[in-house]
């Protein structure tokens, strides 16, 4: 702890900052500005000098890291083998989130957060500085949770991603954004090869209006080629037999990781422990996070009767510590999915209607304008 400031106030520990994407930016490179703009702050905040915070993205595990660290943490090698599996599963799902613009949602909802009363003043100049630069794009991550078949069969297969409401807020910000899979490597950031790519065909918000941190979560449907749909079949990570949280014992300590992509490098894996708890959901992790890491897969490992044996997948990195739980809103976003997908087709065919006779009526007033003209002249 630096004298008057919490690390989670520091710049470099926001999840959702913004940030200019450079394809030729390394990752020591982006460590370095974020520890760098942790000094500033630190200087302009706390008159703290010399002091350079470390970037906590630096102490996250690369891919080629993951299988050693497990082994590590599970001396068994039958648990470490499960944790394994049930890791990659949780990374196929991870996806970048790469907002290309804002919208105004964006500075009204920073701008009503840094009016509330009790905020420490740094976090008010946090939250005055996102208003500003609100049509400005920005990094998240996200999970493919499920794909949505519709009862009807008249739309086809939805692909659905889940990430943080700050990540993307509204339609307008889902426009323009960019959905990445297969992100491994960092040498994969130039160009992104290697990658899949889907942009974002509608955006269902469902954040509560009451408590920022309960199901604050934006859903993508994907769009994609007929062709596509057996890549993200093999990529959801969801299925009904996930655990719903009950081998998470309150008052015990467990083992927890999460994945995200840190400013916009490739998966990162943080390990760390769910302090002693009271409920699901809602837990408390101590992973360290960055820029970037909003909205990536919460991986807890239970303890019974074997700590591989049982891992809950269906928790969202949030912010600050904050692990939600999104299993409820899987079950019924997909019907809202089909649903808004019905209507939005009925509203496109009425505006449709009512757009050709706007024209129908306005080229016949043309007409009658000219005509008019034309009898006045002779």
């Amino acid at each position: 702890m630096y004298p008057e400031a919490s690390m989670a106030l520091l710049p470099f520990n926001n999840d959702d900052e913004a940030e200019d994407w450079n394809e030729e930016d390394t990752a020591d490179a982006l460590f370095d500005a974020c520890e760098k703009k942790g000094q500033i702050f630190l200087k302009d905040r706390c008159s703290v000098a010399n002091r350079w915070p470390r970037c906590p993205a630096r102490d996250m595990k690369e891919c080629h890291q993951w299988e050693g660290e497990l082994q590590r943490l599970f001396p068994d090698a039958t648990d470490a083998s499960l944790a394994l599996e049930a890791l990659n599963k949780a990374a196929k799902a991870t996806c970048l989130v790469r907002r290309t613009q804002g919208s105004l949602e964006r500075e009204d909802f920073y701008s009503i957060l840094a009016k509330e009363e009790g905020l420490a003043e740094a976090t008010r100049e946090r939250y005055r500085a996102r208003a500003e630069k609100w049509n400005k794009g920005g990094l998240g991550t996200g999970v493919l949770m499920g794909i949505h078949y519709p009862r009807s069969g008249e739309s086809p297969p939805m692909p659905l991603v889940i990430t943080d409401y700050h990540v993307i807020m509204d339609e307008e910000e889902g426009e323009g954004a960019e959905v990445y899979f297969d992100y491994d490597k960092d040498e994969q950031r130039k160009g992104l090869t290697g990658t899949t790519m889907f942009k974002v065909r509608m955006v269902f918000k469902t954040r509560n209006e009451a408590n920022r941190q309960e199901q604050n979560y934006t859903i993508l449907a994907l769009d994609y080629r007929e062709e596509q749909l057996v890549f993200l079949q093999d990529h959801c990570l969801m299925d009904d037999s996930q655990d719903d949280g009950s081998c998470l014992i309150p008052g015990e300590r467990s083992p927890v990781m999460m994945l995200s992509h840190p400013h916009g490098l490739a998966k990162r894996l943080s390990m760390g422990q769910i302090p002693a708890h009271e409920s699901v959901p809602g837990p408390i992790h101590d992973l360290a996070t960055c820029s970037g890491s909003a909205g990536g897969p919460v991986v807890f490992f239970g303890s019974k009767p074997a700590p591989a044996n049982h891992t809950v997948t269906g928790f969202l990195h949030y912010c600050d510590g904050v692990a939600v739980n999104f299993q409820d809103i899987r079950r019924t976003v997909g019907e809202e999915a089909e649903h808004v997908a019905k209507y939005g087709r009925f509203v496109k065919c009425i505006a449709a209607i009512v757009i050709g006779l706007a024209i129908w009526f306005g080229r016949k007033l043309f007409r009658t304008g000219v005509e008019g003209a034309i009898a006045g002249t002779d």
